[in-house]
């Protein structure tokens, strides 16, 4: 699978696939790398690329767009949450301003990229490329479509936008706002966020055990702090390790090396086995080796924790799509929101050693679960585009 803006460019006679996503926190590229691999995996002779739209910007822009959404949401939530739940002109002013900006950062780049390579199709997981693939389409007179893979359990408005020929939603409810906005049905599928395909594959928690050398008997709760390692990482080990007894406590600090060290330098008080972890490609086996997760649930991430069944404590939920995203977790029955640290601590020495309701609420969870949303997106999408699945594609889960 080919990523980066640096292609050498030129036409190719083989159907061609970009999945665009926009590297403003860590899901989108994910849900974008997803659905390429799913559309390589039913479609082999199908070339696919994975780019980030705001290379097609210039740095500037693209500083700007992610330091001020970042900026926003986590010093301002309240302003968050009226931009993202606004109606009215309020809204209709905060989506075309943010529209006029996406086009004019990226119009200049994405069209020599755009006359140089001959696209079959687009795959957008994020809401700023397809208005601008949409508008350069018409301009330059190209044929590719645009599909929309919206990773929320939300269908807000900054997603919807004519001209785009197919959208791919989380649940029923967000397909019921497209089509009482106007989307005509036959465009709108109700998908799942797009998640790797490995999540298909439920491993035995002993088996996963086993293949990370994990002890195979202590209860264990896994802190994750996202791709960035944020949140207080270090305060909810100290205070696990001091409430829980006998417990395995697993740590992820994704990309942030200071936060590692730290953890690492962290010597464990109580009678409990701690393992500290950097940036992982194996968060699937690390679900199932789990009893309980602590996190802030993105809607990766939550479709991620309720394909594998893993009940979720979570603290410092911001307002717009997180807030969503959260209450369709809340609705599965396996998620606890807490305020603060104690209070996140204290709930998770109550839930750990309840080994019968944690199992309740793990199948609760896989009811809701759409563990082959890549699959049913990238399906979906090359039917559309007459490009069948290649016949002897192996089953998925045989794949894995």
């Amino acid at each position: 699978m080919d990523s980066g803006i640096d292609k050498a460019m030129g036409t190719t006679d083989s159907p061609f696939i970009v999945c665009f996503h926009a590297d403003i926190g860590y899901g989108h590229a994910r849900a974008a790398q997803s659905v390429a691999e799913a559309i390589k995996f039913l479609n082999p002779r199908v070339k696919v690329e994975v780019l980030d739209c705001l290379d097609y910007s210039s740095p500037f822009a693209a500083w700007m767009t992610k330091g001020l959404y970042m900026f926003t949401i986590e010093k301002f939530p309240k302003l968050w949450e009226s931009i993202y739940s606004g109606s009215g002109w309020f809204q209709k002013v905060s989506l075309a301003v943010s529209r006029f900006i996406m086009i004019t950062a990226l119009k200049r780049r994405l069209t020599k990229y755009l006359n140089s390579n001959s696209l079959t199709g687009v795959v957008c997981t994020h809401f700023f490329p397809p208005v601008a693939l949409v508008r350069l389409r018409q301009k330059l007179e190209l044929s590719y479509k645009v599909f929309v893979a919206m990773t929320d359990y939300d269908a807000h408005p900054f997603w919807m936008m004519s001209g785009v020929d197919g959208y791919f939603v989380a649940n029923p409810s967000a397909r019921q706002k497209l089509l009482a906005e106007g989307v005509p049905e036959q465009l709108v599928k109700v998908s799942g966020v797009p998640i790797e395909i490995k999540y298909m594959r439920f491993r035995p928690r002993d088996l996963a055990r086993r293949k990370l050398k994990l002890p195979r008997k202590p209860q264990a709760v896994l802190v994750a702090g996202g791709g960035g390692g944020h949140g207080p990482i270090l305060e909810l080990l100290q205070g696990l390790d001091t409430a829980l007894f006998n417990a395995l406590i697993l740590v992820v600090c994704g990309r942030n090396d200071r936060l590692r060290q730290k953890l690492e330098e962290y010597i464990p008080q109580g009678k409990n086995e701690v393992k500290i972890y950097g940036f992982v490609d194996f968060m699937d086996q690390l679900y199932d080796s789990c009893d309980l997760v602590v996190t802030k649930p993105g809607g990766l991430t939550s479709a991620e924790l309720l394909a594998k069944g893993v009940p979720v404590v979570s603290m410092e939920i911001f307002g717009g799509q997180e807030r969503r995203n959260l209450e369709h977790l809340q609705y599965s029955g396996g998620l606890f929101e807490v305020e603060d640290v104690p209070s996140a601590v204290e709930k998770v020495a109550e839930l750990l050693p309840r080994k019968k309701l944690l199992l309740k609420l793990q199948r609760r969870m896989r009811r809701l679960a759409r563990p082959d949303s890549s699959l049913l997106i990238a399906g979906n999408v090359l039917a559309s585009l007459g490009l069948p699945p290649t016949p002897k594609s192996p089953s998925p889960e045989k794949s894995l």
